[in-house]
């Protein structure tokens, strides 16, 4: 059912000269198919005018059912539309917060290697130089060597700087183990190994004095 429609002039001139009572019922035929393409039942002048008319009034209702469809069409166009736009916005959205997630979890981490640093012992530090100048030497320690490493130490000395004093003299010279420091005079040979040792070591303390700084270990 439609709220209006176009009366042309030219349906005006063909009725306005007819007798009131044929003008009347012109005028209903045409308002019923016009608003509502309802047909009403005519006969003689009434019918005859009225099927000059109907082509124009049929081709102006297909035009209103079109512009309708075209309508429906773009309304459901753009309903798709905001449903992919939503589906999008989801998606970026998933993809922030895994991001973010991420980027928490990075920074977690780093702040617990972070912390893990901080909270390294001075003795540690020096296992762990010892352990770097093994490996630099081709002669890596396994696990039980450095809890063979740590039960020499303690047989050694009880006193923790002692023991890394101890550590740092068998890096400095490339001794795969351990051994009294060289003041208490226990009559090892230290030696400072060879020459290509000694190279090895000069940039594995120099790596060593910018962990130091960096981690702010002393």
């Amino acid at each position: 059912m439609r709220d209006s429609f176009i009366f042309y002039r030219s349906f005006y001139e063909a009725i306005k000269d007819l007798p009131p009572e044929n003008k009347a019922k012109c005028y209903d035929a045409i308002f019923e198919f016009g608003f509502n393409h309802n047909l009403i039942e005519l006969e003689g002048i009434d019918k005859a005018i009225f099927t000059l008319i109907k082509p124009q009034l049929e081709a102006n209702y297909k035009r209103y059912e079109n512009g309708k469809k075209q309508k429906t069409s773009k309304q459901e166009a753009k309903g798709k539309q905001k449903v992919s736009k939503s589906e999008a916005n989801v998606n970026v959205n998933d993809n922030v917060n895994d991001n973010v997630n991420e980027n928490v979890n990075l920074n977690a981490n780093e702040n617990g290697n972070e912390n893990k640093n901080k909270n390294t012992t001075p003795l540690q530090v020096a296992i762990d130089d010892f352990k770097k100048m093994r490996k630099a030497i081709k002669k890596p320690l396994t696990q039980r060597g450095e809890e063979l490493l740590i039960k020499e130490l303690n047989k050694l000395s009880n006193n923790e700087q002692e023991q890394i004093a101890i550590l740092e003299q068998s890096t400095v010279n490339c001794w795969q183990g351990v051994f009294e420091l060289k003041e208490k005079g226990t009559g090892k040979k230290q030696s400072v190994g060879n020459q290509n040792n000694i190279e090895v070591m000069n940039r594995f303390l120099k790596r060593r004095e910018d962990n130091v700084e960096r981690n702010g270990i002393f």
